[in-house]
Protein backbone atom coordinates (compact mmCIF):
# COMPACT_ATOMS: atom_id res chain seq x y z
CA UNK A 1 0.00 0.00 0.00
CA UNK A 2 1.35 3.45 -0.91
CA UNK A 3 1.92 6.14 1.81
CA UNK A 4 -1.06 8.14 0.71
CA UNK A 5 -3.35 5.43 0.83
CA UNK A 6 -2.81 4.41 3.99
CA UNK A 7 -3.28 7.42 6.03
CA UNK A 8 -6.55 7.68 3.78
CA UNK A 9 -7.95 4.56 5.07
CA UNK A 10 -6.46 5.00 8.34
CA UNK A 11 -8.31 8.30 8.85
CA UNK A 12 -11.23 6.46 7.32
CA UNK A 13 -11.50 3.50 9.63
CA UNK A 14 -10.79 5.48 13.09
CA UNK A 15 -11.99 8.98 12.23
CA UNK A 16 -15.13 8.38 13.81
CA UNK A 17 -14.22 6.01 17.12
CA UNK A 18 -15.42 7.66 19.90
CA UNK A 19 -15.69 4.72 22.51
CA UNK A 20 -12.80 5.89 23.89
CA UNK A 21 -12.58 9.70 24.28
CA UNK A 22 -14.80 9.60 27.65
CA UNK A 23 -12.12 7.85 29.28
CA UNK A 24 -9.49 10.15 28.22
CA UNK A 25 -11.11 13.33 28.45
CA UNK A 26 -11.76 12.16 32.53
CA UNK A 27 -8.09 11.19 32.39
CA UNK A 28 -6.88 14.59 31.19
CA UNK A 29 -9.64 17.34 33.71
CA UNK A 30 -8.26 15.18 36.45
CA UNK A 31 -3.86 15.14 35.37
CA UNK A 32 -4.72 18.55 33.32
CA UNK A 33 -2.55 19.67 30.55
CA UNK A 34 -0.20 19.78 28.42
CA UNK A 35 -1.06 16.33 27.29
CA UNK A 36 1.15 14.46 24.95
CA UNK A 37 -0.65 11.94 22.48
CA UNK A 38 2.12 9.20 21.52
CA UNK A 39 1.02 8.15 18.12
CA UNK A 40 -1.13 10.78 17.19
CA UNK A 41 -2.33 9.18 13.36
CA UNK A 42 -3.91 11.62 11.82
CA UNK A 43 -5.40 13.65 14.87
CA UNK A 44 -8.42 12.03 16.15
CA UNK A 45 -8.01 12.31 19.56
CA UNK A 46 -5.48 15.18 19.52
CA UNK A 47 -8.13 17.34 17.92
CA UNK A 48 -11.33 15.63 20.48
CA UNK A 49 -8.74 16.72 23.44
CA UNK A 50 -8.32 20.36 21.44
CA UNK A 51 -11.85 20.92 21.00
CA UNK A 52 -12.51 20.14 24.91
CA UNK A 53 -10.15 23.20 25.83
CA UNK A 54 -6.67 21.45 26.52
CA UNK A 55 -3.16 21.84 25.13
CA UNK A 56 -2.32 19.16 23.06
CA UNK A 57 1.23 17.51 21.68
CA UNK A 58 0.52 15.39 18.55
CA UNK A 59 3.62 13.15 18.39
CA UNK A 60 4.08 10.35 15.40
CA UNK A 61 7.31 9.50 13.15
CA UNK A 62 4.59 9.49 10.41
CA UNK A 63 5.03 12.82 8.10
CA UNK A 64 2.06 12.00 5.94
CA UNK A 65 0.05 11.25 9.16
CA UNK A 66 1.30 14.56 11.06
CA UNK A 67 0.39 17.03 7.68
CA UNK A 68 -2.96 15.48 7.62
CA UNK A 69 -3.65 16.01 11.24
CA UNK A 70 -2.77 19.69 10.37
CA UNK A 71 -4.55 20.13 7.55
CA UNK A 72 -7.94 18.55 9.24
CA UNK A 73 -7.39 20.68 12.31
CA UNK A 74 -10.09 23.58 13.11
CA UNK A 75 -8.21 26.54 12.74
CA UNK A 76 -9.50 28.13 15.95
CA UNK A 77 -7.40 25.37 17.96
CA UNK A 78 -4.04 25.90 16.06
CA UNK A 79 -2.88 28.23 18.88
CA UNK A 80 -3.53 24.88 21.32
CA UNK A 81 -1.79 22.04 19.29
CA UNK A 82 1.72 22.01 18.68
CA UNK A 83 3.03 18.76 16.41
CA UNK A 84 6.20 16.52 16.67
CA UNK A 85 7.78 14.33 13.95
CA UNK A 86 9.42 11.87 15.47
CA UNK A 87 9.98 8.05 17.08
CA UNK A 88 8.59 6.96 20.25
CA UNK A 89 11.67 6.15 21.11
CA UNK A 90 13.81 8.60 21.03
CA UNK A 91 11.49 12.13 21.09
CA UNK A 92 12.75 15.00 22.69
CA UNK A 93 10.37 17.91 24.02
CA UNK A 94 11.46 21.14 25.57
CA UNK A 95 8.07 21.67 27.48
CA UNK A 96 6.47 19.35 30.39
CA UNK A 97 3.74 17.19 30.09
CA UNK A 98 1.03 16.20 32.48
CA UNK A 99 -0.42 12.96 30.38
CA UNK A 100 1.43 11.02 27.86
CA UNK A 101 -1.37 8.97 26.11
CA UNK A 102 -0.84 5.78 23.93
CA UNK A 103 -4.14 4.72 22.67
CA UNK A 104 -5.39 1.77 20.36
CA UNK A 105 -2.24 -0.51 21.05
CA UNK A 106 0.53 2.41 19.39
CA UNK A 107 2.31 0.58 21.92
CA UNK A 108 2.21 -3.03 21.03
CA UNK A 109 3.69 -2.21 18.09
CA UNK A 110 6.85 -1.81 20.03
CA UNK A 111 9.00 -4.46 20.86
CA UNK A 112 10.27 -4.82 24.36
CA UNK A 113 13.30 -2.27 23.93
CA UNK A 114 11.94 0.23 21.88
CA UNK A 115 8.71 -0.21 24.54
CA UNK A 116 11.15 0.50 27.43
CA UNK A 117 12.97 3.49 25.81
CA UNK A 118 9.83 5.48 24.80
CA UNK A 119 8.70 5.17 28.55
CA UNK A 120 11.80 6.83 29.62
CA UNK A 121 11.91 9.31 26.94
CA UNK A 122 8.02 10.30 28.14
CA UNK A 123 9.33 10.09 31.90
CA UNK A 124 11.93 12.35 30.59
CA UNK A 125 9.10 15.74 30.10
CA UNK A 126 6.77 14.05 32.43
CA UNK A 127 6.17 16.53 35.20
CA UNK A 128 6.25 15.63 39.22
CA UNK A 129 3.27 13.25 39.10
CA UNK A 130 2.08 13.72 35.74
CA UNK A 131 0.22 10.22 34.06
CA UNK A 132 1.60 7.88 31.28
CA UNK A 133 -1.40 5.96 29.94
CA UNK A 134 -1.13 2.95 27.34
CA UNK A 135 -4.53 1.44 25.83
CA UNK A 136 -3.25 -2.49 24.43
CA UNK A 137 -5.02 -5.54 23.90
CA UNK A 138 -5.13 -7.89 26.34
CA UNK A 139 -3.27 -11.02 25.65
CA UNK A 140 -4.84 -13.50 23.36
CA UNK A 141 -3.50 -17.16 23.74
CA UNK A 142 -4.56 -17.86 20.35
CA UNK A 143 -4.55 -14.83 18.07
CA UNK A 144 -5.26 -16.70 14.87
CA UNK A 145 -8.25 -18.35 13.55
CA UNK A 146 -8.83 -21.14 10.70
CA UNK A 147 -11.00 -18.91 8.68
CA UNK A 148 -9.95 -14.97 9.75
CA UNK A 149 -9.01 -14.18 5.75
CA UNK A 150 -12.75 -14.62 5.05
CA UNK A 151 -13.85 -12.86 8.06
CA UNK A 152 -15.05 -9.10 7.86
CA UNK A 153 -13.41 -7.46 10.92
CA UNK A 154 -14.53 -4.09 9.99
CA UNK A 155 -16.27 -2.13 7.14
CA UNK A 156 -16.35 1.28 6.98
CA UNK A 157 -16.28 4.59 4.10
CA UNK A 158 -14.42 7.05 2.78
CA UNK A 159 -16.39 9.90 2.31
CA UNK A 160 -14.46 11.69 0.12
CA UNK A 161 -14.14 9.14 -2.35
CA UNK A 162 -17.69 7.72 -1.61
CA UNK A 163 -15.92 4.21 -1.29
CA UNK A 164 -16.63 1.19 1.02
CA UNK A 165 -13.74 -0.40 2.77
CA UNK A 166 -13.76 -4.10 4.05
CA UNK A 167 -10.95 -5.17 6.42
CA UNK A 168 -9.60 -8.90 6.58
CA UNK A 169 -6.55 -10.15 8.03
CA UNK A 170 -4.04 -12.70 7.75
CA UNK A 171 -1.66 -13.90 10.30
CA UNK A 172 1.47 -15.36 8.98
CA UNK A 173 3.60 -16.17 11.54
CA UNK A 174 3.40 -16.20 15.46
CA UNK A 175 5.19 -17.17 18.63
CA UNK A 176 2.00 -16.68 20.90
CA UNK A 177 3.79 -13.37 21.91
CA UNK A 178 5.12 -11.60 18.39
CA UNK A 179 2.02 -11.59 15.61
CA UNK A 180 2.72 -10.97 12.41
CA UNK A 181 -0.68 -9.53 10.45
CA UNK A 182 -1.27 -8.63 7.03
CA UNK A 183 -4.37 -5.99 6.97
CA UNK A 184 -6.28 -6.87 3.84
CA UNK A 185 -8.54 -3.34 2.65
CA UNK A 186 -10.88 -4.40 -0.33
CA UNK A 187 -12.29 -1.12 -1.56
CA UNK A 188 -15.14 -1.02 -3.49
CA UNK A 189 -16.16 2.20 -5.59
CA UNK A 190 -19.36 3.84 -7.31
CA UNK A 191 -18.02 3.11 -10.67
CA UNK A 192 -17.94 -0.87 -9.73
CA UNK A 193 -14.34 -1.01 -9.36
CA UNK A 194 -12.50 -3.05 -6.52
CA UNK A 195 -9.06 -2.34 -5.42
CA UNK A 196 -7.07 -4.52 -2.67
CA UNK A 197 -4.51 -2.99 -0.13
CA UNK A 198 -2.18 -4.97 1.87
CA UNK A 199 -0.28 -3.80 5.17
CA UNK A 200 1.89 -5.61 7.33
CA UNK A 201 2.06 -4.95 10.93
CA UNK A 202 4.08 -6.90 13.72
CA UNK A 203 3.04 -6.45 17.03
CA UNK A 204 3.72 -7.98 20.24
CA UNK A 205 0.79 -9.46 23.05
CA UNK A 206 1.98 -8.89 26.29
CA UNK A 207 0.42 -10.47 29.75
CA UNK A 208 -0.41 -8.58 33.01
CA UNK A 209 2.84 -9.77 34.62
CA UNK A 210 4.76 -9.07 31.88
CA UNK A 211 3.73 -5.45 31.55
CA UNK A 212 4.39 -4.56 35.04
CA UNK A 213 7.89 -6.56 34.71
CA UNK A 214 8.71 -4.53 31.90
CA UNK A 215 7.13 -1.25 33.59
CA UNK A 216 9.47 -2.21 36.96
CA UNK A 217 12.34 -2.93 34.46
CA UNK A 218 11.65 0.84 33.00
CA UNK A 219 11.79 2.31 36.83
CA UNK A 220 8.49 2.98 37.19
CA UNK A 221 5.12 1.55 38.72
CA UNK A 222 1.98 1.21 37.58
CA UNK A 223 -1.21 3.04 39.21
CA UNK A 224 -3.88 1.18 37.97
CA UNK A 225 -4.90 -1.48 35.32
CA UNK A 226 -7.97 -1.31 33.54
CA UNK A 227 -10.06 -4.09 31.74
CA UNK A 228 -12.16 -1.42 29.53
CA UNK A 229 -12.99 2.16 28.22
CA UNK A 230 -15.31 2.06 31.96
CA UNK A 231 -12.98 1.95 34.13
CA UNK A 232 -13.40 -1.78 35.08
CA UNK A 233 -10.93 -3.72 36.86
CA UNK A 234 -8.47 -5.35 34.37
CA UNK A 235 -9.12 -9.50 34.05
CA UNK A 236 -7.89 -11.25 31.53
CA UNK A 237 -11.16 -11.72 29.91
CA UNK A 238 -11.02 -7.89 29.62
CA UNK A 239 -11.69 -6.58 26.65
CA UNK A 240 -8.58 -3.76 26.38
CA UNK A 241 -5.65 -3.96 29.33
CA UNK A 242 -4.99 0.42 29.76
CA UNK A 243 -2.03 0.89 31.95
CA UNK A 244 -1.89 3.94 34.18
CA UNK A 245 1.91 4.67 35.89
CA UNK A 246 2.05 7.72 37.60
CA UNK A 247 5.65 9.66 37.93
Amino acid sequence: MNPKDHVRLYHAQYSAFVEDIPFWYALARESRDPILEMGCGTGRLVHALAYRGFRVVGLDHDAAMIEHAQAHLDPSLQEKVHWIKGELASFSWDGRIRLAIGALNTFAYLHDEDFCSAIKSVHAVLDDHGLIALDLPPFDADPRSPEEEDTTLDRFHDSALGSVIELRARVRTQDNRKVEVTWIYDESFPDGRVHRHEWEQTYFQRTEEHIRKLIQSCGLKILSIYGDYDHSHFQSSSNRMIVVIEK
